[in-house]
């Protein structure tokens, strides 16, 4: 009798472990579905404030992989004052995609 409910309380300290551990992979992939989308928004607010400097300078680079920003910061010097602003935030997140592996190609 002792063996099943030894058995019964492994099994439910299991189930319970299990439970806590999607838990929180739920809670970590939300995180990193908030950040992301942060992120996104981010990156779209600096696009915006880069639009005619991207159409201007860098319209026939291919877009993924920091080669966007790359091409902006070759041609910082003749960069229009919001786009000029906007770029260390832009530097910014490319770092944070680049250390966190979210960086498309």
């Amino acid at each position: 009798m002792k063996t099943m409910a030894t058995s019964a309380y492994r099994y439910r300290i299991a189930a319970l472990s299990l439970v806590a551990a999607a838990a929180t992979a739920a809670c970590s992939t939300t995180a990193r579905a908030q950040a992301s989308s942060q992120m996104q928004a981010q990156v779209m607010a600096m696009a915006q404030a880069c639009r005619a400097d991207i159409g201007q300078h860098c319209a026939t680079v291919q877009r993924g992989g920091g080669r966007i920003l790359a091409c902006l910061q070759s041609h910082s010097g003749e960069l229009t004052p919001s786009c000029r602003d906007a770029m260390p935030k832009a530097e910014s997140l490319r770092s944070q995609a680049a250390g966190a592996g979210t960086l498309p190609k």
